[in-house]
């Protein structure tokens, strides 16, 4: 398969890094995240295209909390995917 000038799987492993919500709401972090990953030889760049309400509910009830030794923990899950949506930073 070919993309691009890239012939993937005969000479080149095509690389997709994933920004995911390291971007924590900034247009800066977003930026510096692909030119990092381009930096580190990524490809593409996989980006989250979900709304909080496109993947969860909005609902205080314990199971919807976070509570699992991370770095998360105490958060809800929809106040969670809100944060890191991308629909926090203007493109």
């Amino acid at each position: 398969m070919s993309f691009k000038k890239l012939n993937i799987g005969e000479n080149h492993v095509f690389i997709i890094a994933e920004l995911s919500a390291n971007h924590g709401g900034s247009l800066e972090i977003a930026k510096e995240t692909v030119r990092a990953a381009k930096r580190a030889g990524a490809d593409a760049i996989k980006l989250q295209t979900y709304t909080a309400d496109t993947i969860t509910l909005n609902s205080n009830k314990d199971c919807f909390k976070i509570n699992q030794g991370t770095y998360w923990d105490g958060q809800f899950l929809y106040d969670l995917y809100k944060t890191a949506s991308l629909k926090n930073i203007v493109l």
